[in-house]
């Protein structure tokens, strides 16, 4: 779309969505917001949880759209947000936020450390390919 319409007018456009952090630079502006203390609520890795991550927002990865438990915790993904529930429904459900909160803290972690064991596995690699 952004192309569409950079082919048409011959101007570059501001893009003002996600990831852009136009939107959230205004509302904490605006609003007078910390960015600490939002939380960016999504079913996307790529769009949603990046969005938060990269404008210093928590965020909360909702599994009942788009992004699967097993895509969140593959070693291919390197998008980690800091909780995640099966629904913002199952988030808010008395007890549930905590409990999430606790998982999502190991989950976090065990996604970490299987990074670093990837990173480790291939600098092994490259320094055997020398």
């Amino acid at each position: 779309m952004v192309g569409a319409i950079k082919g048409c007018t011959g101007q570059e456009p501001t893009v003002v969505g996600k990831p852009s952090p136009l939107m959230i630079d205004y509302l904490c502006d605006k609003l007078g917001l910390e960015r600490g203390r939002i939380c960016m609520v999504g079913d996307r890795l790529d769009t949603d949880i990046l969005f938060g991550t990269d404008n210093g927002l928590k965020t909360l990865l909702v599994l009942s759209g788009v992004t699967t438990e097993e895509k969140l915790l593959s070693q291919e993904n390197v998008i980690t947000p800091d909780f995640y529930a099966d629904s913002i429904n199952a988030f808010f459900e008395e007890g549930a936020a905590a409990e999430v909160a606790e998982e999502a803290e190991e989950v976090t972690a065990e996604v970490e450390e299987a990074k670093e064991s990837v990173a480790e596995v291939k600098k092994e690699n490259a320094f055997e390919q020398l």
